[in-house]
């Protein structure tokens, strides 16, 4: 598909500028883009959910412990809040980038708890879908209106909902739980606020004070949730996030520790013998390349700098 023509000038351009709704900043919504071969995104942790639509080009994606994953012209692939993330840039490509942090639609939130069993207890693999018709049309009519500056928030919300129609509409309901894997689960809201939140605080108590739920509740709705203690599933994600900020060019234990909240090295050391059987010196030098992630039992890898 070749780059949308402004076939025609926005009319009262000054208008949607001035107006309340116009969505001077994408936090959320939907964004065109376009990269040149070779740029590179360094590892970051991703604030929203993401849809990424590859109109053209190919580009290579590392998701958590994926690595060099390549997605090709005309694939679309999902990335949840709190993933880190980086990418390359293959061939010059061009996007539409669908951002949201929760479902606009209780029908669509519906669905996806719905899907829960059909993921239950099968591994996660991050796979892209076909970008299918009638999305592909969607997705032309939707760059040629951001390219010409029509950007309200209610184009966005209204868009937000009708992309989903489609989904539901052309793909099955296995492609649908495989592809928004991450963020299904029995009750979305919970589960959106913990993805949302856990890493703002500095312990469980924070967190479940900030819920507004009673601590025996909010313990038992998280191991129903996500199949572990809170406290297990927040060591283990720390444990995932510190060895991915290991890999980072020229980062320093000290950088580290400051970052994941280490008010001493002698906490830091303990931390990653418990983890990664090597000491901070051994993981920021490479010397420790791989551990196992026990919450997804999958073995995580860092690329020697």
């Amino acid at each position: 598909m070749s780059s949308p023509e402004l076939l025609h000038d926005l009319l009262y351009l000054g208008d949607h500028l001035s107006c309340k709704n116009y969505k001077a900043d994408m936090g959320t919504g939907f964004k065109y883009d376009e990269e040149k071969k070779g740029v590179i995104l360094e590892n970051v942790t991703l604030q929203h959910n993401y849809i990424f639509f590859l109109i053209e080009g190919e580009v290579e994606v590392n998701y958590n412990e994926i690595t060099g994953k390549r997605i090709k012209s005309t694939e679309m692939f999902f990335l949840p809040k709190s993933a880190t993330v980086g990418a390359k840039v293959i061939k010059d490509s061009k996007l539409l980038v669908f951002m949201f942090d929760q479902l606009l639609s209780g029908c669509d939130k519906f669905v996806l708890e719905s899907y829960m069993p059909m993921i239950a207890d099968k591994p996660f693999k991050f796979e892209p879908l076909p970008i299918k018709y009638p999305i592909t049309e969607f997705n032309h009519l939707l760059i040629y209106c951001l390219r010409n500056g029509m950007n309200c928030s209610h184009l966005h919300d209204a868009k937000h909902k009708e992309l989903f129609y489609y989904l539901r509409g052309f793909y099955t309901k296995e492609e649908l739980a495989a592809f928004f894997y991450p963020i299904i689960g029995k009750e979305l809201n919970f589960r959106n606020f913990i993805l949302d939140n856990y890493h703002k605080v500095s312990n469980i108590n924070d967190l479940v004070e900030i819920s507004n739920m009673g601590r025996s509740s909010f313990f038992t709705k998280f191991k129903e949730e996500f199949g572990m203690t809170a406290k297990t599933w927040v060591d283990k994600q720390l444990a995932r996030d510190v060895f991915l900020a290991s890999g980072e060019p020229d980062i320093t234990i000290k950088e580290l520790e400051y970052r994941f909240g280490f008010d001493t090295h002698l906490k830091f050391n303990r931390f990653c013998k418990a983890n990664y059987g090597c000491t901070p010196s051994q993981l920021v030098s490479d010397q420790c390349l791989n551990f196992r992630n026990p919450v997804t039992e999958v073995s995580l890898k860092k690329k020697i700098k």
